[in-house]
């Protein structure tokens, strides 16, 4: 993300136990990594292989994997990135589909030297990427957590049932308070995180994403088939639809989430309990869980 020179607060970010990181809006943690027309920022911890991957929803940066991260990256290397136009990341070619998403990072990945195989951790629309990135690239993919991920047909499926929403994510970043849009992060991360997804770059990435939606659906519907690979999918337990114009939203999704942990005979599904949309914020351990459970069966 292009610095916003009127933002000065500096935060300090203990990512790790192996290192204290002093941090402001101009010096994430990680490098920057350059594609034909944009820099991409990548934060990598830890060692090891296989290398988990994270990608947020729309309009979150890699600070949503704040809670997961320092504690994966424990036990194997955890990266995870700014989208372009997004955190750190500049803006990037448009439109902003899952395919041209999957594109530049396939390509950041190799440029930063961070051979496969993967673990791939995406939540809502980051979720959509890491199928379309899991059906591209089979053979570099080993495991795969998807967490309240979108589902190709959930709004063919959301519109015959009459109801007319895009996304949980919208909502919440485009029209939230500082403590609704950063609710379950640590609070030295708040402010830091809200002035990044407030930004013009950002709210631009985010309109065209949303807009595009439909045909990142249909890039992931006429890809190739999912590998017969480890899917952990994880989807809200608490209601976030509980709006009665939301009809019987819940029922859908839920239906939605099953389908998804069925795309792999190793698949399968959990409810959080405890947790809306952000369940990476909410319980982390769950994540960690299946990733650690991933990671037991290589």
């Amino acid at each position: 993300m292009i610095r916003q020179a009127t933002f000065l607060i500096t935060l300090v970010f203990l990512l790790t136990t192996r290192a204290e990181i002093d941090i402001g809006l101009g010096h994430p943690p990680g490098a920057f990594f350059s594609l034909e027309t944009n820099k991409i920022h990548l934060h990598c911890i830890g060692e090891g292989s296989p290398i988990i991957v994270f990608d947020s929803g729309v309009g979150g940066s890699h600070l949503d994997w704040v809670n997961v991260q320092s504690r994966a990256g424990e036990f194997t290397q955890a990266c995870s990135y700014d989208r372009s136009g997004y955190g750190w990341s500049e803006m990037g070619i448009k439109p902003r589909t899952s395919k041209r998403i999957v594109s530049e990072l396939t390509k950041i990945l190799k440029i930063a030297k961070k051979e496969p195989p993967y673990i791939l951790v995406g939540h809502s629309f980051g979720g959509l990427n890491m199928q379309l990135f899991a059906r591209t690239n089979p053979k570099d993919v080993v495991g795969l957590v998807l967490i309240d991920s979108i589902h190709t047909e959930q709004y063919k499926r959301f519109e015959n049932a009459g109801i007319e929403i895009p996304t949980m994510n919208t909502t919440r970043f485009l029209l939230g308070s500082k403590d609704q849009v950063t609710e379950g992060m640590p609070e030295e991360y708040k402010d830091i995180a809200y002035e990044l997804v407030r930004s013009d770059e950002a709210v631009s990435s985010m309109f065209n994403e949303l807009r595009n939606i439909h045909v990142s659906t249909q890039e992931i519907s006429t890809a190739a088939k999912m590998p017969d690979i480890p899917i952990s999918v994880i989807t809200h337990g608490k209601k976030v639809w509980d709006n009665p114009m939301f009809k019987n939203m819940e029922e859908i999704w839920l239906e939605l989430q099953t389908q998804l942990s069925q795309s792999s005979s190793k698949g399968k599904l959990l409810i959080a309990d405890s947790s809306g949309h952000h369940i990476h914020l909410e319980q982390p351990e769950l994540i960690l869980n299946e990733i650690k459970s991933i990671l037991g069966k290589k």
